[in-house]
């Protein structure tokens, strides 16, 4: 008797810890940017990234846990004050509720700079900007024989640092802040097992914190 398929046959075997599945790892990459700045001028530096990740997954019988957790950080050897962190994190959930019936629950955070010569970054700044990303979807799936109805709702929040300027101060950039919610409704239909055709629609909105920033108004909807 034939046992079950492995999705990733050559992939890593990962780490036993308790019910879960470890799987960790680290790249380093380096190189030379002939344009760190994305100016006209065109200053380059050689370039060192570190990338360390972890993936987890639960192996339990019911319900699944998982989640990825990646990190980098890039060195400028001639342009240190461009160095920049990134951190991308997700958690996903799974809940059976009953045989037709699931939640799906999602957590997520980022750290992230600006792209250098971003036009929406100010002239003055001593290095790229750092931001953040954070927030959740929840969403409940219900099955009815091959026809598949998922409803889900999200929170992101958008949060920027206050930037550093040549002189040495700082500059608040709280008025680029803003929240976003969405709604979104999907109908999938099985046809064949693993051929499962869908149609989906959202709907959100983006709302900036401080009042004086939408004038013109960049609150939108989507």
């Amino acid at each position: 008797r034939r046992g079950p398929l492995d999705e990733d046959p050559f992939g890593p075997l990962g780490i036993r810890v308790g019910s879960f599945i470890l799987k960790p790892s680290i790249e380093i990459v380096g190189g030379y940017d002939s344009n760190v700045t994305r100016t006209p001028e065109r200053q380059g530096s050689w370039l060192t990234t570190v990338l360390p990740e972890l993936q987890f997954k639960s192996d339990w019988t019911r319900h699944e846990l998982s989640g990825t957790l990646r990190g980098a950080y890039t060195w400028y050897e001639q342009l240190p004050s461009f160095n920049k962190p990134l951190i991308d994190a997700r958690v996903n959930g799974r809940v059976d509720i009953t045989s037709q019936t699931r939640a799906d629950l999602e957590g997520r955070y980022q750290l992230l700079a600006d792209s250098p010569g971003d036009p929406n970054t100010p002239g003055d700044t001593a290095r790229p900007p750092i931001y953040q990303i954070f927030g959740g979807t929840a969403g409940l799936t219900q099955r009815f024989n091959r026809l598949e109805v998922t409803g889900k709702g999200s929170v992101d929040r958008l949060q920027y640092f206050n930037a550093t300027l040549d002189t040495g101060g700082t500059l608040d950039l709280s008025d680029r802040n803003y929240n976003q919610y969405g709604v979104a409704g999907r109908v999938g239909y099985e046809l064949h097992p693993g051929v499962k055709p869908f149609v989906e629609g959202g709907f959100d909105r983006r709302l900036y914190d401080d009042a004086a920033y939408t004038i013109p108004n960049r609150n939108s909807d989507g």
